[in-house]
């Protein structure tokens, strides 16, 4: 495993000492990252094999461009490759000089024996419309520079920005007395419910009348890691299908009842992925682990622990 981090963890400095100096217009430096036969995929199917094609390209639709560069993700593939994905947002200047920042960016890129082979870009320029822009009045709030400086002063320390903030409601009600009470439990977005909430399936494990703050972190956790899963083996192989392929994740919350109190000790997620095979999924689980925001959320405060249900899983 060690060797393994050691890798991902060079392919992503390479990856980031590229993009700094593909930003700085360094293209001597930058050069040196990447394969002979590199390729570079760009939205509308744009396809370059070097960076001096590439900047005559861009050079049509801006005057620079940059990147805030506020993730990383790497895994080694299953036929060796090593993938790294950089995300964040692009802020530049468009051709008629008007300038813009927090616009998304997703770049995917495969190093095999170090170097750079294969850079494939998504972000939202176009739709956007910032190119297109003639004055900072006419591009959206949320992709307008904010307090731009001198035309000929060009940003160089990048800072993170949010592209959004979620919130999700749920209301609890809870009538009578702790012990002999009752409660429910309330979706703001209506899927569900109203659950009932009970002490006593608190306290016992076979009590199905009614769910409880567990089952919902059980449940919670489990659907959050599975999708970070399933993105992560999209990532991983972007042009397979999916087709005939399923993941499931059944959570288990362990809560602890003693004289100290009651306290949530475990998480255990247990895995099985039909029709992945197992270097895919191998590959897959730590990105998962890192991407998945519940299990950023519990760990340090519980254990979490990740294992593989081996019969549904392909060889």
């Amino acid at each position: 495993m060690s060797g393994q981090s050691g890798d991902t963890d060079a392919a992503i400095a390479v990856v980031e000492d590229f993009l700094a100096a593909v930003g700085r217009g360094d293209h001597a430096a930058a050069a040196k990252h990447l394969a002979d036969d590199v390729v570079m995929i760009f939205p509308g199917g744009r396809r370059y094999t070097t960076l001096e094609e590439l900047a005559a390209a861009s050079a049509r639709r801006y005057r620079w461009v940059d990147k805030h560069r506020t993730e990383y993700e790497a895994f080694r593939d299953g036929g060796g490759d090593v993938v790294v994905w950089s995300m964040g947002t692009l802020y530049g200047e468009n051709n008629a000089g008007v300038r813009y920042d927090g616009v998304r960016y997703v770049d995917r890129f495969r190093l095999r024996d170090g170097r750079i082979v294969e850079q494939r870009v998504w972000n939202d320029l176009e739709i956007s419309g910032v190119l297109r822009a003639r004055t900072p009045e006419e591009i959206e709030p949320q992709w307008r520079a904010a307090d731009a400086p001198p035309a000929d002063a060009k940003p160089t320390v990048p800072t993170a920005v949010p592209t959004a903030l979620v919130r999700r409601t749920a209301q609890a009600t809870w009538q009578g007395a702790l012990r002999g009470g009752a409660g429910s439990l309330g979706f703001g977005s209506g899927a569900a419910g109203p659950l009932p909430i009970s002490l006593e399936t608190r306290k016992r494990s076979g009590d199905a009348a009614a769910t409880s703050p567990e089952e919902l972190l059980a449940a919670a956790h489990a659907a959050c890691f599975a999708m970070a899963l399933r993105g992560a083996l999209d990532a991983a192989r972007p042009d397979a299908s999916p087709d005939g392929q399923s993941v499931e994740v059944t959570g288990t919350c362990v809560l602890r009842i003693d004289a100290s109190g009651w306290t949530i000790d475990a998480i255990r997620l247990e895995v099985s992925a039909r029709g992945v095979p197992r270097d895919v999924l191998d590959a897959a689980l730590p990105v998962a682990e890192r991407r998945c925001a519940i299990s950023a959320v519990v760990r340090g405060n519980a254990t979490v622990t990740v294992t593989v249900r081996e019969e549904d899983t392909d060889a």
